[in-house]
């Protein structure tokens, strides 16, 4: 499994699982595409966007200050999605883990993720792997 910096070429795959992670989620309200879009280009010039073996998987994050601490960096996850025919194979922490590296050399002190109730499986993995959830987010210390 190969997981590497997302670059515009991964555009469009990445919005059409976009839209598979929404329906997955039910969420409420509908999704557009061409917000997922900009918001796909803003973390992939941002360097914050990384994606699996043909875009089976990826995670994007923002990095900003804690609101309370300007000193301490937060990569905030921002999406996280593996596809279902990829799932139970390691990818989705493979992908956590590269983008845990990688926001630790961008110079974030913090990693954070918000999970819906419905995303058992990734709520297991993140809990295993130590984070704390606070104020409705899953963080851990890098």
């Amino acid at each position: 499994m190969t997981i590497r910096d997302a670059s515009y070429d991964d555009l469009t795959k990445i919005v059409a699982r976009g839209i598979l992670h929404h329906k997955e989620l039910k969420i409420p309200w509908p999704f557009d595409e061409l917000s997922a879009a900009q918001s796909v280009l803003a973390l992939v010039r941002n360097d914050t966007l990384l994606v699996a073996d043909d875009v089976a998987g990826y995670i994007g994050y923002e990095l900003g200050p804690m609101y309370f601490n300007n000193e301490v960096i937060v990569a905030k996850e921002h999406f996280w999605y593996v596809l279902p025919s990829e799932r139970k194979t390691g990818l989705g922490m493979a992908l956590l883990e590269a983008a845990r590296a990688k926001a630790k050399k961008q110079g974030a002190t913090w990693f954070s993720v918000q999970l819906p109730q419905e995303s058992k499986r990734a709520i297991e993995l993140v809990e295993k792997e130590g984070y704390q959830l606070m104020h409705g987010e899953y963080g851990v210390a890098l």
